[in-house]
C-alpha cells in the first residue's frame, strides 16, 4: 500500500529530448521528494529514450509504447506507478521546485479533493522568463470546470489523488485535443478541485504543437465534450466560452473577419454574462461603433497575453 503523502510523476514524451531533459530534472529537484518519475514515451523517433536512459539513468523508470496519443501515456504511467498522489507534467515543462510540496499541503489537508493545480509562469524555447503570469482560482466549482478551465496550464500542473482518477477511468483516449479539460470537469463532479495562487510550473512556448493549433479538432472535440454538460445553461456557456476563446486567438492567425465571426457565435450561443474574463462586450461595442476591432490583451487582468496561445483552446 502506498504511502498517504507518495507521489509519483508522470511525463508523456514525444520527440523532446532535450525539453524532456529540463522537465526530468525539474522533477528530481522537488523539495517535496517524489516516490517515482516515470517518463512514457510515445513512440519516438528522435532517440529520447535512450537520451535519457543516459542522463538520468535508474533516477527514472521510462516506459515505451507505440504512439497513440498524451492521454493513453498518462493513463500507462498511471497504471504502472505506485503512489497515492500523481503529479503530471508535460515533456515541454518546467516544474517549479515547490510545486509538489505546495500542491501536496492542500491535497492532504481536504480529503475532499481530487485536483490540485496552481498558477504558473512562462519560459521561451531557451528557458529565458517570459513575461506575464496566469494566476489560478483558490477553487474550481463543478460549473466553472464544465464550462472552462480554471486551472493554468492544465494538462501540465495538476497533482491529482490516485483515488479521483481511478473514480473517472482516467482520460479519454477518444479525445484528440482537450482530454485535460475533459478530464478536469468529470473529476469536479464528485471531487473539489483547488488550487495555489503561488506559481507552480512553467510553461513553454515553442515552435512546436502550442502554436501550430488544429482548429477543427479542438472544435470536435471541445464540441463532444460540451454536448455531455447536463446543464443546458451550462452548456451555452461552455459553448460561448469556446468561441470566445477561439475569437481571441484569430487575431494573430485568421485575420479580423474570423475573429469577429467567433465573437459573434459566442453572443449567439450565450448573450448573458459567462465570467468576470469574458470582457466580450466592449470589444463588440467598439466594432459596432466602427472604431475597429479591440483584441483584449488576455482573458483578464492576470491572464496571459495574445501572443501566447490561450490553455482554454487546447
Amino acid at each position: 500500500m502506498p504511502s498517504l503523502c507518495s507521489v509519483s510523476a508522470i511525463v508523456p514524451c514525444f520527440n523532446r529530448k532535450l525539453y524532456a531533459s529540463e522537465a526530468v530534472e525539474s522533477l528530481l529537484n522537488q523539495s517535496h521528494p517524489l516516490s517515482e518519475i516515470l517518463v512514457v514515451d510515445d513512440g519516438s523517433t528522435d532517440g529520447t529514450p535512450e537520451h535519457l536512459r543516459s542522463r538520468f539513468g535508474s533516477n527514472i523508470h521510462i516506459i515505451e509504447k507505440r504512439n497513440t496519443g498524451p492521454g493513453a501515456s498518462r493513463n500507462l504511467g498511471v497504471e504502472q506507478s505506485s503512489g497515492a498522489f500523481l503529479c503530471f507534467l508535460d515533456d515541454d515543462d518546467v516544474a517549479v521546485e515547490t510545486r509538489v510540496e505546495n500542491q501536496l499541503r492542500i491535497a492532504m489537508g481536504d480529503p475532499s479533493c481530487g485536483i490540485v493545480g496552481g498558477s504558473v509562469s512562462y519560459i521561451d524555447e531557451s528557458g529565458r522568463d517570459l513575461e506575464g503570469i496566469s494566476i489560478a482560482p483558490e477553487s474550481v466549482t463543478h460549473e466553472e470546470a464544465s464550462i472552462r478551465a480554471r486551472i493554468p496550464g492544465i494538462g501540465s500542473n495538476v497533482l491529482v489523488r490516485r483515488s479521483a482518477f481511478e473514480s473517472v477511468g482516467g482520460f479519454d483516449v477518444t479525445l484528440r485535443r482537450a482530454q485535460d479539460l475533459d478530464f478536469v470537469r468529470r473529476v469536479s463532479r464528485c471531487w473539489r478541485v483547488r488550487n495555489t495562487t503561488a506559481v507552480t510550473t512553467k510553461v513553454r512556448f515553442h515552435s512546436g504543437v502550442r502554436v501550430n493549433v488544429n482548429y477543427d479538432v479542438i472544435l470536435e472535440c471541445r464540441n463532444r465534450i460540451i454536448e455531455q454538460i447536463e446543464d443546458p445553461i451550462v452548456r451555452r456557456k461552455a459553448r460561448a466560452w469556446l468561441h470566445y476563446s477561439l475569437y481571441l486567438r484569430y487575431g494573430a492567425s485568421r485575420g479580423r473577419a474570423a475573429m469577429l465571426l467567433e465573437l459573434f457565435r459566442s453572443f449567439v450561443a450565450y448573450p448573458g454574462t459567462i465570467d468576470d474574463d469574458a470582457k466580450r462586450l466592449r470589444p463588440l461595442v467598439s466594432e459596432l461603433l466602427g472604431r475597429g476591432a479591440i483584441v483584449p490583451e488576455g482573458l483578464g487582468g492576470s491572464h496571459l497575453d495574445r501572443k501566447r496561445p490561450d490553455n482554454d483552446v487546447s
